[in-house]
């Protein structure tokens, strides 16, 4: 399959809200979408662990059955050293030899997988883009949060500054109640 990473747009609406406030909020920094990420996020070990969990069917090993048990060859072990072996083994044959990464030279990239039936290949593949997409939605979405979180925080700290500017300005309205006539104190009254 070929795919292409979707670009994350620069007008987004906290982005937009941020900068009402003076802040730069994701310039010019690599985001999870990168086509440039992708390679290395296909190669990760915590893709490869979610997608050992999925279930597939196999004229092989049967129905509903995990790709970790499907790569092991259908075995399974009971205590956790072996399980744990099991699939460090299987994350490293996942990685290397069944699904492989090609970058072209626009944003496409190229994923195939090879296994042992065309239709677990296929399902493969799909797992595959179905995971990728649902770890770039959790990213943006504890992206948003944490945006939405800096500006509403910031919009306190704002807010209190702005009480304190009033505070003053009123005691120096008070304190002085004919400024008109002073250069100096209309000065301070505009600050």
């Amino acid at each position: 399959t070929t795919i292409l990473p979707y670009g994350s747009g620069s007008g987004s609406e906290v982005g937009g809200l941020a900068s009402q406030f003076g802040l730069s909020v994701g310039s010019g920094e690599t985001d999870f979408s990168s086509a440039k990420l992708y390679p290395e996020i296909l190669k990760s070990r915590s893709l490869s662990k979610k997608l050992l969990s999925r279930k597939f069917d196999t004229d092989k090993y049967g129905k509903q059955k995990s790709l970790l048990t499907i790569i092991s060859n259908g075995k399974t072990k009971s205590s956790q050293s072996g399980k744990d072996s099991l699939i460090y083994k299987a994350v490293t044959r996942l990685s290397k030899n069944i699904i492989k990464i090609k970058p072209m030279k626009s944003s496409l990239i190229s994923i195939t997988t090879k296994t042992f039936e065309p239709k677990l290949a296929s399902d493969l593949a799909k797992a595959v883009i179905e995971e990728l997409d649902q770890m770039q939605k959790s990213y943006r979405l504890s992206r948003h949060k944490e945006k939405r979180y800096f500006i509403k925080n910031r919009m306190k700290d704002v807010e209190k500054e702005l009480v304190v500017s009033e505070n003053l300005l009123k005691s120096l309205r008070e304190s002085n109640r004919n400024f008109n006539s002073s250069p100096s104190l209309l000065l301070e009254e505009a600050r």
